[in-house]
């Protein structure tokens, strides 16, 4: 088996949405949730969903533009 050109495991990131006032998050978005996935050489990936279900989030978290929850 040869060796993945892309590994992601386990990517998840919430954004908080509302704090209370002492500065406390409230609500949070979830806007990917325990992704994963693997390409290997000669395969193609696409990314397919709605309006706002998380595919820029899940690319600038790929490309480490945003850093993702632990």
């Amino acid at each position: 088996m040869t060796k993945a050109l892309l590994e992601v495991k386990n990517l998840s990131k919430a954004f908080p949405v509302k704090k209370d006032i002492w500065g406390r998050t409230t609500l949070t978005l979830k806007a990917v949730n325990n992704i994963s996935l693997e390409l290997h050489p000669g395969e193609c990936l696409t990314i397919v969903g709605e309006s706002g279900c998380g595919k820029s989030t899940m690319a600038r978290l790929i490309l480490k533009l945003i850093e993702a929850d632990q």
